[in-house]
């Protein structure tokens, strides 16, 4: 039974050039013979990455059915969805969301559960960042039991700015400034992966809305007990106001010029030491 909030489908031909700026960003050549999971929380972002890399699948399949038997690569894309437990009838309906869009498109699925009687936190972090460590526990896990050497998240630009953001209000050095790595390893070998960071969140959305498939919203996105939530909803729209209306594309100039220069240091230190 397909989802209430999924519709069919369009032709191939009518989709956005969603896909295409994913291409270039992590073409289908680097991955199409390995097996990835998807970390899906059934919000725009993370159905953006699932539709988009299940296209590009499609897509490079079809221009190589020589050499590609394009029935055993279905299995190549793994969605794995974290319940956390913790949020009641919402939680539920974020993991049905999935369950059902994964059987819609024919990817695997595998949602992980949380036993939220026995979560702790440690005394100096918060429960967000403990169920962020729980989440990728369990999507490390799923992928070196599939032989998966990535795990790809929906992470945009749109939260590498807010997170540079963050970390210069908190007090940050020049490795902070750098925001989210592309890549990072997670386990000795399995890899996390960001392919979107230079796609904004707005292209997903919109990417969705052509292909008429609507996604779940987390109303803890919207608090304002969070401070990733007051910096996007009250101090970057107040640094483009009163500041400079490209005061996004301006730290996200900073993140990278900070990048290129820790990547120098951590070079001349290594070789120095050595």
């Amino acid at each position: 039974e397909i989802h209430p909030l999924l519709k069919p489908f369009p032709k191939a031909d009518l989709l956005p050039s969603f896909v295409d700026l994913f291409e270039q960003a992590w073409p289908a050549k680097h991955w199409i013979d390995i097996p990835i999971v998807l970390a899906v929380s059934g919000g725009s972002d993370s159905v953006a990455l699932l539709l988009a890399l299940a296209e590009l699948r499609d897509r490079f399949l079809k221009a190589n059915q020589s050499s590609h038997d394009a029935t055993s690569r279905q299995g190549n894309l793994i969605a794995g969805h974290y319940h956390h437990g913790i949020r009641g009838s919402d939680a539920d309906r974020d993991a049905a969301f999935v369950k059902s869009l994964c059987e819609q498109r024919g990817i695997m699925c595998e949602i992980g559960e949380l036993d939220s009687q026995h979560l702790k936190k440690s005394p100096r972090e918060g429960w967000e960042s403990t169920l962020r460590k729980k989440r990728y526990a369990f999507l490390t896990k799923l992928a070196e039991r599939n032989g998966a050497r990535y795990v790809a998240t929906g992470h945009t630009m749109d939260d590498q700015v807010e997170t540079i953001l963050h970390r210069v209000v908190r007090g940050t050095g020049l490795r902070g400034l750098s925001g989210m790595p592309r890549c990072r390893p997670l386990s000795p070998a399995v890899s996390l992966i960001r392919p979107m960071l230079t796609i904004s969140g707005c292209a997903a959305r919109d990417y969705l809305k052509a292909l008429g498939v609507e996604w779940q919203t987390d109303l803890s996105n919207e608090s304002e007990e969070f401070t990733r939530n007051r910096i996007r909803h009250d101090l970057l729209p107040l640094l483009e106001r009163e500041f400079n209306p490209q005061a996004a594309t301006a730290i996200l100039r900073l993140g990278h010029l900070a990048s290129e220069a820790q990547e120098l240091i951590d070079a001349v230190t290594a070789e120095t030491l050595e």
